[in-house]
This record gives C-alpha cells, structure tokens and sequence, in this order.
C-alpha cells in the first residue's frame, strides 16, 4: 500500500490555551481504528491535539498499515516527549490483554493487538473498545459531562453502545456488552459481514444506509447527508425508515429497496 495512497497532510494545531506545546513536553499517540478509516492524533495534556493523520483503513494488512500510522505520528510529535500511545478498535475485545477476539468490519480473530503494538513501538501501550472509549471521552470532555449513568450510540462503519454507569462502562464478561448491532431484526434480511441474516448494523451502520440508498438508485452519498434529506427526498426516508423492504431481496445481486411500498 503506497503512502501516496494512503496520506493525507498533517494539520498541527494549537493546544487548547492557544500555544503549541513546548519542546519536550509529554505527548501520546492516539488512533481510533475503524472498518473504513484510521484517525490518527498527536495528543498533549488536557487533551490538547498537536497534530492529526487521518487514513483509509485497507482491505488487507490493516496491522501493517496500523504500525505505519503510528510510526508516521511519532515523526510528526517531532522534539515532544512521546509517553505512550493507544488505540481504539472496534469488536468483542479483552481490554485486559489487549485481544480482539472478533471485529467483523476488519475480519479479524483472536488478534493479539496490545503485544503486536508493544513490539513494533516500543512504548507503553493501551488497547480499548472504540465505542467505549467513545462514552468516556463524551463524559470528560463532550456532552456527557456531569453524568454518571448514560448510553451513547455512535453510528459509523458498525453499530454499537457504550453503557456507562456510576462513571465507568460496563464490559460484559466476553467484552461484548454494547454490540447491539449483530442482533438480527429483519427475518432473512440482508447479509451481515458477521455471517448472519438481518442484522441492525446491516441497515442502520453509516455504511449501510449509504449503500443501501445507492442500490436503490440514489447518488452516492455519505449516511450524513442522506439523513439530512430526510423530510424532502422520498428515497431517504424509505431507506431510512423500511429496512424490512431490503428483505424482500431475491439475491444479493439484486436491487435493494427497489420496490415502493
């Protein structure tokens, strides 16, 4: 995978009291791992985002892209103290070992992600659930400040919740607690990457609603601007509103949403 490919410029910005950080000061590298993009930042204290590097997750290989993402920040904290770094990725994961046991967006298995990062940076390194990593940071710094018990619904490539209560998610005990979105809700409905029928992710995941529109004969268009049409554009809200008109689906070479209910 060329780097042509697969970069884009970085963009340093300012902390949040409006300087860059010192010369030496302590940084970490962060990257939230998704099933269509990696979103890599250069990150100070309280928060502060020195730089971002933002890529297209790969069909193959994605370990290998990973580590070059994390090694390409580090060039970018350029003379900044790096102190660690971290990851977030989706998938029934073991937070402890740093294990994703399975993530259907990126295919993988029993992926010992925590000690592949630890060998190829040598730094220290955290390993955690994107959508719960999610939930804490909406409790530290967004919308869920000042509340202990709340569910937060991210919609991107897959669906799933992060469940805080009294300040801290709960796991489960297979790591699993949250992933709604492989419960199947349309009767023989459509394939899921999970290799089941109908699942919710199937219909109501980013990825899902902008596909689906497409096969019903839309533009292409990203999920946020379809729902944006809602109201005004018929084939929006059909997309949006009946996932079960996409189980009528005769194959899967066949036309999505095709038939006006």
């Amino acid at each position: 995978m060329s780097e042509t490919t697969l970069a884009t410029p970085l963009a340093h910005r300012q902390g949040d009291n409006g300087a860059s950080p010192d010369s030496g000061a302590p940084v970490v590298l962060a990257v939230d791992l998704g099933g269509t993009a990696m979103k890599g930042a250069v990150v100070g204290e309280g928060g502060a985002v020195v730089a971002e590097l933002t890529r297209p997750t790969p069909g193959s290989d994605i370990l290998g892209a990973l580590v070059t993402l994390f090694h390409d920040l580090r060039t970018a904290a350029a003379e900044l103290d790096v102190v660690g770094a971290g990851v977030a990725t989706p998938g029934m994961l073991d937070e402890q070992r740093g294990i994703v046991h399975y993530a259907s967006n990126l295919d993988w298995r029993d992926v010992p992600l925590l000690d592949i990062l630890q060998g190829e940076l040598d730094l220290p390194v955290a390993v955690g659930h994107d959508v719960r990593a999610a939930g804490l940071a909406e409790r530290t710094f967004g919308a869920a400040q000042g509340s202990d018990d709340f569910v937060l619904v991210p919609i991107g490539t897959g669906v799933a919740a992060a469940l805080v209560t009294a300040g801290g998610t709960i796991t489960g005990a297979t790591g699993a607690a949250g992933e709604f979105g492989h419960i199947p809700v349309v009767a023989g409905g459509e394939q899921c990457t999970c290799g089941q029928r109908g699942c919710l992710e199937v219909y109501m995941s980013g990825a899902g609603v902008a596909r689906r529109y497409r096969e019903a004969g839309g533009p292409a268009l990203s999920a946020r601007q379809i729902v944006a049409r809602i109201g005004s554009d018929p084939l929006a809200d059909r997309v949006w509103g009946r996932p079960s008109t996409c189980s009528r689906r005769a194959s899967p070479s066949s036309p999505c949403c095709s038939t006006p209910r």
